[in-house]
C-alpha cells in the first residue's frame, strides 16, 4: 500500500507550463484512490474536463496516463508522473511531468486546497497538464 493516499484531496494549478487562458475560476482535480490505484477528475476554468488514472507506489509516486479537454477547443492526451512533496502544513504539492502523444513535453504544479474556495489563480509558464 502507498504511504500517502490522493482519496477525498482537491488540487488546483500553481504553475501551468506554457500560459493559458486567463479566467476568473481555477480548475480543480478532484482525486479518488482504492489500494495503489489512483483517479482524478479535471474542471473548471479553462478546462471543460478531464481525466487521469494511474498505479500509485509507495513513495506516493503515480505513473498514469491523462485525457483534457480545453475550453477553446483542443484536447490533449499523453503519459503522466506525478511527484508529490508533503508541506509543512500536511498539504501535497505535486510536480507533474507529463508527455503528450504529439511529443511535446513539461513539467506543472498543482497543489491541495482544504477548502474548495481557497484557490488562487495559477501563474502562467507554460502548457496545461
Amino acid at each position: 500500500m502507498p504511504d500517502i493516499s490522493y482519496h477525498g484531496r482537491v488540487f488546483v494549478p500553481v504553475v501551468v507550463a506554457p500560459a493559458v487562458q486567463s479566467t476568473e475560476e481555477t480548475p480543480r482535480g478532484r482525486f479518488s484512490q482504492q489500494g495503489d490505484l489512483v483517479r482524478g477528475e479535471y474542471s473548471g476554468g479553462w478546462l471543460r474536463g478531464g481525466s487521469m488514472v494511474g498505479v500509485c507506489d509507495r513513495d506516493g509516486t503515480v505513473e498514469g496516463v491523462y485525457c483534457l479537454a480545453f475550453g477553446n477547443g483542443d484536447m490533449v492526451a499523453g503519459r503522466c508522473r506525478y511527484e508529490p512533496t508533503v508541506l509543512a502544513d500536511g498539504r501535497l504539492r505535486i510536480a507533474e511531468h507529463w508527455e503528450r502523444f504529439d511529443g511535446s513535453a513539461g513539467v506543472s504544479y498543482i497543489e491541495e486546497v482544504t477548502d474548495d474556495a481557497g484557490a488562487t489563480a495559477p501563474s502562467r509558464r507554460g502548457e496545461e497538464h
